[in-house]
């Protein structure tokens, strides 16, 4: 009985065919051999080029989870008649500042189109929660993460994320 034996590497493939014998104790090595190719890496920095794959496949995955999001979030606002259609550009509004209709709603009633504005600005800047593991607390306190949670905490002092956005585009264009 013969068995070809494969050893699959990230730059060579080894190979041996081997012949058993039902009487004898030992196999016999018929050949073997190696193939070399060049590493998958890129050039510049030699990193492999299935780590560039997977960050633009994820990339992908992103934009057409977040597409397929608004899609479905403009289709539940047009289906309870908060806008007039389902289209791509059904939530935008020229000279609407999202962020001024959010920070005016905790406060007054707005009307159907300016609430799905501020609707379909909340599901597409909707928040990020990391599911990477800390290495014990002191590592989950120092983070930048935390720091700035923190300091975002300290400036809202009762107020909503809405009325804090609206001040912090208003000194950013000032």
């Amino acid at each position: 009985m013969r068995v070809l034996g494969l050893d699959c590497g990230i730059a060579s493939t080894g190979w041996a065919m081997l012949e058993f014998s039902p009487n004898e104790p030992h196999c016999k090595i018929i050949a073997a051999g190696t193939r070399m190719f060049d590493v998958p890496e890129t050039d510049k920095e030699r990193r492999p080029k299935s780590e560039l794959r997977r960050m633009y496949r994820g990339q992908r995955r992103m934009i057409r989870r977040r597409r397929q999001r608004m899609n479905a979030i403009r289709r539940l606002l047009h289906k309870h008649g908060l806008i007039t259609d389902a289209k791509q550009n059904a939530l935008r509004f020229q000279g609407i500042d999202p962020w001024e209709i959010r920070a005016e709603a905790t406060s007054k009633r707005v009307i159907p189109y300016e609430l799905a504005i501020a609707l379909g600005h909340i599901a597409r800047h909707r928040g990020f929660k990391s599911n990477a593991r800390s290495r014990g607390e002191n590592a989950v306190e120092n983070s930048k993460m935390k720091r700035a949670m923190a300091e975002t905490q300290g400036k809202m002092a009762g107020r909503t994320f809405g009325e804090l956005g609206r001040e912090t585009t208003a000194t950013m264009s000032a």
